[in-house]
């Protein structure tokens, strides 16, 4: 495949060296130092020179300078460890930690030598750029599995918002995945498509599954998911995957009444494979950045990505720079928390193998973002009714009663009120007006009317109007909504909650006030409660706690009475840390809000007390014309 010239002044190193870049393929001289390996340059043509980092004499940080200064420079790897520092400053294409990873520096290799491998596009198309896949088009797709992995190239179609059908061929069998406009609408051949579901006949096509599951008492919603969570898991299986081989069928149409998955593909791919590559996998994947930490842990973030992937991801995907190694980065974002590190490398394992992230050694980089689009599809009428009734129908999944039969905008709500909505909203979905309409649309359109109904029976129930009323009070002044089952579930945790605490069983307590703050964040104490038992049940630090605390103040700013007794407890919390001066003040500040705070005002006396404020001096000379006078006699 191509010439390498390997420099290593070990014979042992060298020759473990020698032996990795033959089994890739390549045709290798040596070298045993740095000067020795510019010489042959000058003799022999090479195409790229792997070499030590440490190297007697010459090293291989000044060996890349002088190769790059070259009049014909050539490109360097970089073998062993060396500080980020000193890698920014030479140029070099990637770094390969000892022991030597042979796939890490096959893939470092493939960016010099596979582009010249990759079939030129099909004429009248255009090439946008793959971002990191590897590929200039999906219409260059075509290949062996471990050129191609199927994972990337259908994350690559989500990011081009592509139509057509993946192809993977591996043992004999035949898998089609078929998108629309980057969503997956077509699956066939996939292993343990519905694999969550137990069904009286096994059905690999996704639309033979689904009706077969629905006749078999499933919810099409169950399906549906068993049926992406299948996808993802299979795609992962393939990762790491050799013989067989992929295809991008650009031409491929879907065929009428398809319907897509109800997953994004970023999020159906990353939960293939956080349930389908192993930690083990990941292990041998990473095994030469197992390095120690030295910075402290960094908070977790809560939002997740419009990528669909997990908060720890899109940490990574912030943090990952060129000027960051791997092991920087872990480093950064794990510190010694072998937990944590292990959770980290699971993340910057998927960004890899989706493509939005490229490990080069010497430091990650950000995929380039695709914008390219393929020529628009017109949608037939089945797709359009498909997307408008799936989009319905996760509204309702997620909506109020009130919502679903659209009476949010009311100021008043009676049982006729009701029953109108209902007929209206009903007849939008009613099973007769979709009777000549596909599969796929009949199913979506009787989970809509299924969802309706039980909106309907909801609110015809028992306290069901009084709680859509108190519902529409809550939009009204903008407070949360907190329906009346989860306000007594609530109230029941905190009095377990209670009894546990008046028994100093913290960790006991803990979870109850929790789960009570949860279901009702509005109630008094128990979001404060929640807050401080975390503290004493050392499930949260001194510093969270304090910043929960001061949520929670604010919460309440309008109560000065309750402010205050926030404040107490934020006092208490202090005083254990031993930070008097900071203690006093939370005291302080709550006897101002609520001069009758009787803690407060023990605790403000009590230190007052333990610190007496020093006497004033009186007039300058008083001391002498007066001290014999009313001063103690001594004996």
């Amino acid at each position: 495949m191509g010439r390498i010239l390997a420099v290593d002044d070990d014979v042992l190193s060298r020759a473990i060296l020698v032996d990795a870049l033959r089994s890739l393929g390549h045709e290798v001289g040596t070298a045993p130092g740095g000067v020795e390996a510019l010489e042959r340059l000058l003799q022999e043509p090479y195409d790229v020179v792997v070499t030590q980092v440490a190297l007697r004499g010459m090293d291989g940080l000044e060996l890349a300078r002088r190769v790059a200064s070259r009049a014909t420079p050539i490109p360097l790897v970089l073998v062993g460890a060396s500080s980020p520092t000193d890698l920014l400053a030479v140029p070099h294409i990637g770094l390969v930690p000892r022991p030597i990873d042979v796939d890490r520096l096959g893939r470092i290799l493939d960016t010099v030598f596979a582009p010249a491998r990759i079939p030129a596009p099909a004429p009248g198309r255009s090439s946008p750029s793959g971002g990191g896949s590897g590929v200039e088009s999906l219409a260059a797709i075509a290949g062996p599995l471990d050129r191609f992995p199927p994972i990337r190239v259908l994350f690559l179609a989500h990011r081009l918002g592509a139509t057509g059908a993946m192809r993977v061929e591996r043992e004999g069998k035949v898998t089609v995945v078929g998108v629309r406009s980057g969503n997956v609408v077509h699956l066939s051949g996939v292993p343990g498509l519905f694999a969550g579901l137990v069904l009286p006949v096994t059905q690999e096509d996704l639309a033979a599954g689904l009706g077969v599951a629905v006749a078999a008492g499933h919810a099409p919603s169950d399906a549906l998911a068993a049926a992406a969570e299948g996808l993802g898991v299979w795609l992962a299986t393939l990762v790491d995957a050799r013989g067989g081989g992929v295809t991008f069928d650009q031409s491929w149409s879907p065929p009428a009444g398809s319907f897509a998955l109800p997953d994004a593909i970023p999020r159906m791919l990353a939960r293939g494979l956080a349930l389908g590559r192993s930690d083990a996998s990941i292990a041998r994947t990473w095994r030469a950045l197992d390095v120690a930490g030295l910075s402290p842990r960094l908070p977790r973030d809560s939002a997740e990505s419009r990528w669909g992937i997990d908060s720890t991801s899109m940490r990574v995907l912030r943090l990952a720079k060129p000027s960051r190694t791997v092991e920087v980065l872990l480093r950064e974002a794990a510190g010694t928390d072998a937990a944590r590190r292990t959770e980290v490398l699971r993340a910057l394992d998927t960004l890899t193998v989706l493509g939005l992230l490229v490990v080069d050694g010497g430091g990650i980089q950000r995929a380039e973002r695709v914008t390219a689009k393929g020529p628009p599809v017109e949608p037939t009428q089945e797709d359009t009714r498909a997307q408008r009734l799936a989009e319905a129908a996760a509204a309702m999944e997620r909506g109020h009663p009130i919502e679903i039969l659209q009476l949010t905008g009311r100021s008043s709500l009676s049982e006729e009120d009701v029953a109108n909505a209902y007929r209206e909203i009903s007849r939008q979905f009613h099973p007769d007006t979709y009777f000549n309409a596909p599969p796929a649309v009949r199913v979506l359109a009787e989970v809509c009317f299924g969802r309706v109904n039980a909106a309907y029976d909801a609110l015809r129930a028992p306290e069901g109007l009084a709680e859509a009323r108190r519902h529409l009070r809550a939009i009204a002044t903008g407070a949360p909504y907190v329906s009346m089952k989860d306000r007594l579930a609530a109230r029941l945790a905190f009095r377990r909650g209670e009894v546990a605490w008046r028994a100093r069983d913290w960790a006991g307590a803990d979870p109850l006030f929790q789960e009570a703050a949860r279901l009702d964040p509005q109630a008094w104490p128990h979001a404060l409660h929640a807050a401080y038992c975390g503290y004493l049940a050392r499930r949260a630090s001194a510093i969270e706690t304090l910043v929960a605390l001061t949520a929670v103040e604010g919460a309440f700013a309008q109560e000065p009475i309750r402010a205050a007794e926030v404040l107490v407890y934020a006092g208490k919390l202090l005083k254990q840390e031993g930070r008097e001066a900071e203690a006093l003040a939370r005291y302080r500040a709550a006897v101002q809000k609520d001069p009758n705070n009787r803690d407060a005002l023990r605790e403000v006396r009590l230190f007052e007390v333990r610190n007496p404020a020093p006497s004033r001096p009186g007039p300058a000379g008083a001391g002498g014309v007066f001290g014999g006078m009313f001063g103690p006699k001594k004996d």
